[in-house]
C-alpha cells in the first residue's frame, strides 16, 4: 500500500468483479492468499466479496468515498447549526474547503465560529482535521 502499486481495476459494482479478478489472478499462475491489502468502494457487495476471496487481505476503503461521507456528515451538522444561528450563513465552504487554501481573514472567521458553536466545531475537528491538513 505504501507503494500505491495498483495491480488490478475491475469494472463494475457487484462481487462479479472480484470473482473476475481471482480469474485472472489464478490464471496467471498466482495465488488468491498472496494479496494482502484490498483498496474498494464502500459497496457492501464489494466487502463481501473481498473478504471471501482474500482471506489474508485487509481492506481499505478508498479516500475518495471516505471523504465523500465525511463531507455529507459534516454538511448535515452544518444545516442543523445554520438553522438556529444566522451567523454561520454564508460560510458552508469556509468549513468544507481545505484549511490551507483559506485567506487569514477566512481561517480566523473559521477559528471563531469553531469555537462559538461547539457541536459544529466539535464535527470540524472530528471529521476533517487530519483530512484537511493532507
Amino acid at each position: 500500500m505504501g507503494e500505491r502499486r495498483i495491480i488490478d481495476a475491475q469494472a463494475g459494482k457487484d462481487s462479479k468483479s472480484i470473482d473476475n479478478f481471482v480469474e485472472q489472478l489464478e490464471q496467471n499462475g498466482d495465488s488468491r492468499e498472496c494479496i494482502e491489502h484490498i483498496c474498494i468502494d464502500m459497496s457492501p457487495s464489494y466487502i463481501s466479496g473481498a473478504t471471501a476471496a482474500f482471506p489474508n487481505g485487509e481492506i481499505t476503503f478508498g479516500e475518495f468515498h471516505i471523504v465523500q461521507h465525511l463531507n455529507v456528515a459534516m454538511d448535515t451538522v452544518m444545516k442543523e447549526e445554520r438553522k438556529v444561528n444566522d451567523l454561520l450563513k454564508g460560510h458552508k465552504y469556509t468549513f468544507l474547503r481545505a484549511t490551507k487554501t483559506l485567506s487569514t481573514k477566512k481561517r480566523e472567521e473559521l477559528d471563531y465560529l469553531n469555537t462559538l458553536y461547539l457541536t459544529l466545531g466539535v464535527a470540524y475537528q472530528y471529521v476533517f482535521f487530519h483530512l484537511r491538513e493532507t
